[in-house]
C-alpha cells in the first residue's frame, strides 16, 4: 500500500469522528433509558430529563426543588448502578425468582435501597432480606464464573 493511500485511510474529517462519537452517545444514552425503566419513578424522571430532554442539572434540580450538586451526584450514582453487571444481572433474571427474592432484589439491587430499608418497605424482617440477598450474591457469582468459562 502506498504512503498515500494509507494517509487517505487514516484521515477521518473531524465532523465525521463527531458524529460517530454522538451515535455512540445516543446509543448509550437509549441503552440506559431502557434500563431505566427498573428504576423508581422520581429517579426515571431525573434520567429521562437528563439524558432524553438534555436538561442540565440546574434546570433539574429548579424542577425538583432541589440543588444542582444534588442532582449531579443523584445522575452519577444512578448512572454507575444502570451501568453495573448486577444490576444487568437482576434485571434480566429476577422474573425467574421466587416472588419474596424478586421483591428483595427489586428493591435492594433495581432500586438501590439498603437492606434494613427494603426490610421495612416489604414488611419482612432484616434476617430474611439478607439471607436472600446472599443467594442472590451467589447466583450472580455463579452467572460470572460460567460467563468467563
Amino acid at each position: 500500500m502506498s504512503t498515500i493511500a494509507k494517509a487517505t485511510l487514516d484521515f477521518i474529517p473531524s465532523s465525521r469522528r463527531i458524529d460517530r462519537r454522538r451515535c455512540l452517545q445516543r446509543d448509550h444514552a437509549e441503552t440506559l433509558l431502557r434500563r431505566a425503566e427498573y428504576l423508581p419513578e422520581h429517579d426515571r424522571l431525573i434520567l429521562v430529563a437528563a439524558l432524553h430532554d438534555g436538561r442540565s442539572s440546574a434546570e433539574i434540580a429548579c424542577l425538583a426543588q432541589s440543588h444542582p450538586s444534588s442532582i449531579r451526584r443523584r445522575l452519577r450514582t444512578l448512572l454507575k448502578r444502570l451501568g453495573s453487571p448486577r444490576f444487568i444481572f437482576v434485571m434480566r433474571q429476577h422474573e425467574h425468582w421466587p416472588p419474596v427474592r424478586r421483591r428483595i432484589a427489586v428493591a435492594c439491587e433495581l432500586h438501590g435501597l439498603s437492606s434494613r430499608q427494603a426490610a421495612g418497605a416489604l414488611g419482612i424482617s432484616l434476617h430474611i432480606v439478607r439471607r436472600h440477598r446472599l443467594v442472590i450474591d451467589a447466583l450472580f457469582e455463579h452467572s460470572r464464573k460460567e460467563a468467563a468459562a
